[in-house]
């Protein structure tokens, strides 16, 4: 049999077929077309044509040769060896990894990419970290609990819902994580042959919950970007943070903007960059404040923006929260604040659950910011100020028929039609 490139589902893969089984490898790159030789057209408007083609050819040698070399294997196992290097081993030889042991392939491979996703590309270095936080947590687990591959069933799944909820003190997002992490876990060691038979995780529910976050509206940005920062770091922090309100970039991303993300043209500026999360390219027109920002720290970090993790930069959000309530107090007692936005001197209550059981909590507005209101801050003025949701989407990187977008759309208008009863009972008092 011969191997071939080809596009499935608009990404290119390597194809073969054995005893009737399909070969599929996928090489990590999308397109919607390939010239007659399977290779990349020049006209597809992808960067680096050259170097992409060369590995197409090397990914099509390879998988060839395993053709060629193991005539006994079957496709599964032609498809595992290709991506992992790993033969199977002789039946007297072959130990069956432990749970435990195979977490933590699971995780290196994951970590090294020889696991990527279904489109061929290597994991994020975020959710390599979340699939690490697990692991961490497995290991105290099996103190409490056996972790025989014989107790992986429902009552494994129950035992570890209660950890989390009840030892860890975790909602349900953090819990439905955990069970969709190690289902992904499980599901691979299957496909690669780990485990002899999938384990059945049909009744395992991966837990969710609506969080409420704090979302900054027009009028509190215009704000933001005025309030005079004596504090560098909290300099900083703002312009950070009104670049992720105007880009509408998640956090990783923006952090991790470089010089190579860049593009100025004919005076204009634009971030041109991939998003970690969904590996879709996207290209944002820069406003002349942004534009500003990028020049006050430009050359001086290996990062676009002042380098900083992600941990402490939600940090800083709440020092910089603090400093802007300050601001609104004294914009207050000087009889300039006339804005819509938030009460920041009112406790937010925000609803969390356990096993779908509502427990409320009451924060802080400066506690609770996080980098997640840059994002819907963005989102949400954009529509405020008459964006139609498929601009915004075209910018927030969302699908046309995203749940989390649905949201944005609902809240923007909540607040319009509150503005304009707001309007008219002032006018009329």
């Amino acid at each position: 049999m011969i191997a071939k490139s080809k596009i499935y589902k608009n990404y290119v893969y390597i194809c073969a077929s054995r005893n009737r089984e399909h070969i599929r490898i996928p090489v990590g790159i999308k397109s919607d077309r390939l010239n007659s030789s399977g290779l990349l057209h020049k006209s597809c408007g992808l960067d680096d044509i050259d170097e992409k083609n060369k590995h197409i050819r090397e990914l099509t040698r390879k998988v060839q040769a395993a053709l060629d070399d193991y005539p006994k294997l079957t496709a599964k196992e032609i498809t595992t060896f290709v991506k992992t290097g790993a033969l199977p081993a002789a039946p007297e030889a072959k130990r069956q990894l432990t749970f435990i042991e195979c977490f933590e392939k699971f995780v290196a491979d994951s970590k090294s990419g020889a696991r990527t996703n279904d489109k061929g590309v290597k994991l994020t270095t975020n959710t390599v970290k979340s699939y690490q936080s697990v692991l961490s947590n497995l290991y105290k687990f099996q103190k409490l609990h056996s972790l025989e591959w014989d107790r992986i069933d429902d009552s494994f799944y129950h035992r570890l819902c209660d950890y989390y909820w009840n030892t860890l003190d975790c909602y349900d997002n953090h819990t439905g994580k955990a069970v969709k992490i190690i289902n992904t876990c499980l599901n691979w060691a299957y496909d690669t042959g780990l485990i002899p038979a999938p384990i059945n995780t049909k009744k395992w529910k991966v837990w969710k919950e609506e969080i409420e976050i704090l979302v900054l509206y027009p009028d509190e940005v215009r704000l933001l970007r005025n309030m005079p920062a004596e504090d560098p770091k909290i300099e900083r922090t703002r312009d950070t943070f009104l670049m992720g309100v105007f880009t509408c970039l998640r956090v990783e991303n923006l952090l991790g903007l470089t010089e190579r993300d860049l593009q100025v043209m004919n005076g204009e500026y634009y971030i041109h960059t991939i998003v970690q999360k969904t590996r879709k390219p996207i290209r944002i027109k820069l406003n002349p404040v942004a534009v500003a920002i990028i020049e006050k720290y430009r050359h001086q970090y290996r990062t676009l923006l002042p380098t900083i993790t992600s941990v402490k930069f939600n940090e800083n959000l709440k020092d910089m929260a603090k400093a802007f309530k300050k601001y609104l107090d004294q914009l207050k007692e000087e009889g300039q604040l006339e804005i819509i936005g938030n009460n920041w001197h009112t406790d937010v209550k925000r609803v969390r659950t356990k096993k779908g059981q509502h427990h409320y909590e009451f924060v802080k507005p400066e506690k609770f910011i996080s980098s997640h209101c840059m994002r819907r801050s963005g989102i949400t003025s954009f529509l405020m100020l008459g964006m139609t949701p498929l601009e915004v989407q075209e910018i927030s990187g969302h699908a046309s028929n995203s749940k989390d977008f649905s949201k944005y759309v609902k809240l923007a208008k909540q607040v319009v039609e509150q503005k304009s009863v707001d309007v008219w009972s002032n006018k009329l008092a």
